[in-house]
């Protein structure tokens, strides 16, 4: 201790304004994975809104300036290499088209992270919109909850309303059940039960109930009984749990699952499974998750093809 006290290279105060810095630049991205990597009610839909705020933390911390040239450069190159990293998300092309769908249609980020990103970008999730959910309009009225804050995904609400007012409403039509969704208050995870389409494309875009993270097979049976008791279709029911299950699980269906016979699926469930065939974006959504289906895929087209 004497030799670390009597060092003649102390600290000085750019030393201290240094490191002080460098811990704030880092909180935006520990906090966002923070969020990404929790166990309870984390959907792929955090993705993109976690990458934009977290994006949009640096840009300002960067408009403040900083006393430390050194620090601007590094902040510079932090953003640099978020937005080379994930270029596809930002740029909601490929995998960010899914990302794009799964947080428009949560109901705790709903329009609001529009106000993040360009007008070209604006067009590309417009035409998301039209391939993946009809037009059809809506004549009874939703029950509006209330709305939590959350600290962490601040976005410009003011902003994503105007984008919403002058750029989506006049091509896709207010009365559109998306237009209504994205007019509610709720951040409630009920809400989507009121919204039949915009539930069928949650779970198609792999926001409906899949977590980013892998589970043990205890949680991963218990969620599935909480899915079975939710209005998601049986078919879909099981190809969502079979894409999150870690290749290292053996999963085997006994009697205790038979309740869940492919033959009770409604109709709806058929018309997921013809669109899981056919819809390139939901092939996508699915086949992108090779971190957990690797060593499973074919239970996915087995469950499919019934």
């Amino acid at each position: 201790m004497q030799g670390i006290c009597g060092l003649r290279e102390k600290f000085m105060s750019e030393d201290f304004q240094l490191i002080k810095e460098y811990l704030t630049f880092n909180k935006p991205i520990k906090t966002g994975i923070n969020k990404l990597q929790a166990e309870n009610n984390i959907y792929y839909g955090y993705f993109l809104p976690t990458l934009l705020i977290i994006r949009q933390r640096w840009q300002e911390l960067l408009q403040d300036g900083s006393e430390v040239e050194l620090s601007t450069t590094v902040l510079e190159q932090m953003i640099d290499k978020l937005e080379s990293r994930f270029a596809d998300i930002f740029a909601i092309k490929n995998q960010g088209e899914i990302a794009a769908m799964a947080a428009l249609t949560h109901p705790e980020f709903k329009c609001e992270w529009l106000s993040c990103i360009g007008k070209s970008e604006h067009e590309k999730v417009k035409e998301i919109i039209r391939k993946a959910i009809p037009a059809e309009q809506v004549n009874t009225v939703k029950q509006t909850l209330p709305r939590n804050k959350n600290t962490f995904f601040q976005f410009d609400a003011d902003a994503a309303r105007k984008i919403l007012q002058t750029e989506f409403i006049p091509q896709l039509k207010d009365e559109t059940e998306l237009m209504q969704f994205l007019h509610e208050e709720s951040r409630d995870l009920e809400l989507l039960h009121n919204y039949p389409k915009i539930e069928e494309q949650r779970i198609v875009a792999l926001f409906g109930h899949c977590s980013l993270g892998n589970k043990k097979p205890s949680e991963l049976f218990a969620e599935l009984q909480v899915l079975a008791r939710s209005s998601v279709p049986t078919k879909t029911v099981l190809l969502l749990w079979y894409s999150k299950l870690p290749h290292t699980i053996d999963v085997h269906l006994d009697e205790e699952m038979l309740w869940l016979d492919a033959a009770k699926a409604t109709e709806k469930a058929d018309r997921i499974s013809e669109r899981l065939k056919s819809d390139p974006l939901c092939i996508a959504a699915f086949t992108s998750r090779s971190e957990n289906i690797s060593a499973t895929s074919h239970c996915e087209i087995s469950a499919v093809d019934q």
